[in-house]
Parts: structure tokens; C-alpha cells; sequence
């Protein structure tokens, strides 16, 4: 399911921090070629809400992102090693 910005944003919350220690769970979802890949973390909080944070990764200056791998083409090794 595809979560619009504006939805996203209006459900952020300001100097979240998940714990180090936190049990979380983990989303991934990468791309091979000129995209953006992202790692997500998601923790259950006493309250029963669930906070998420998220590093994205990108390979393009315009798209935005936290971590910029500049002149490459995909931040996922394309084959397996031997």
C-alpha cells in the first residue's frame, strides 16, 4: 500500500528516537538500477503505537535521501560473490 506524503507527514512526530536497544522490525526495499533503496526500523511502544524511522539511500543528487552514493548506479551488489 502506497502512503501518500502528505499523510506520511502529517503522522510524523518531532525528535523521534527509537532506543539502540529497541526490539524492532525491519523493512528493506531495494532497487538495481538509478533508484532509491530504503531500510526501515519499526518498534511497538508501550502505548501500543508504533514508531518508524527510515534511512533512504540514492544515487541521484534530485531525489531526496540521507545518504548519497554519488556516480554509481545501483547501492546493491548486482551479483553474488564467489
Amino acid at each position: 500500500m502506497f502512503v501518500k506524503s502528505s499523510v506520511w507527514n502529517a503522522l510524523a512526530e518531532e525528535g523521534l528516537e527509537i532506543p539502540a536497544d529497541a526490539s524492532v522490525c525491519l523493512g528493506l526495499d531495494g532497487s538495481r538500477t538509478f533508484d532509491t533503496t530504503v531500510v526501515a526500523w519499526a518498534e511497538r511502544r508501550d502505548d501500543g503505537t508504533i514508531a518508524v524511522d527510515a534511512c533512504v539511500f540514492s544515487v541521484r543528487e534530485q531525489v531526496a535521501h540521507h545518504v548519497l552514493h554519488e556516480g554509481a548506479r545501483s547501492i546493491l551488489r548486482t551479483s553474488r560473490p564467489s
